[in-house]
């Protein structure tokens, strides 16, 4: 690691779920180094689990000088308190508020359009349990 850099671990795969970190370090001008994991990696990702003091180890994450944070909601709560911009979490009580609803409308949104995507990668022949996703695939097949 270069001396004062945080890491951002993340999926090589999968990026999606850091991107707000990658953005929000870009931001604020914050150095970094980014430590990719594949989906074959679970002994190195097991073992940076494992010899370190990671209390809720999960990807992405990143190493502080030794401080591990997870998730990516936990990380930009902590970069924004670490790094004295507050107000990127609201300026007063309703507009934190706000900004919480609408952080909880977007992530139904990313999950309701991964699981589309995700799905739609994937032949469905018979309805699942999800109706909602189950149609969504069939429009997205019917118009090819």
């Amino acid at each position: 690691m270069e001396e004062g850099k945080l890491i951002l671990g993340d999926w090589k795969d999968f990026k999606g779920m850091a991107e707000p970190i990658r953005l929000l370090l870009e931001f604020m001008k914050i150095p970094y180094v980014e430590k990719h994991y594949g989906t074959n990696d679970k002994e190195e990702w097991q073992k940076e689990v494992n010899d370190k003091n990671f209390l809720f180890p999960n990807i992405p994450y990143i190493n502080d000088q030794g401080k591990y944070i997870s998730d990516t909601n936990t990380i930009v709560l902590y970069l924004c308190l670490k790094y004295s911009h507050p107000e990127l979490l609201g300026r007063d009580d309703e507009q934190k508020v706000s900004l919480a609803m609408l952080k909880e409308v977007v992530d139904d949104l990313g999950m309701i359009l991964s699981r589309v995507l995700y799905l739609s990668l994937i032949h469905i022949s018979e309805p699942t349990r999800l109706l909602s996703i189950s149609y969504a695939v069939f429009c997205l097949k019917k118009k090819k």
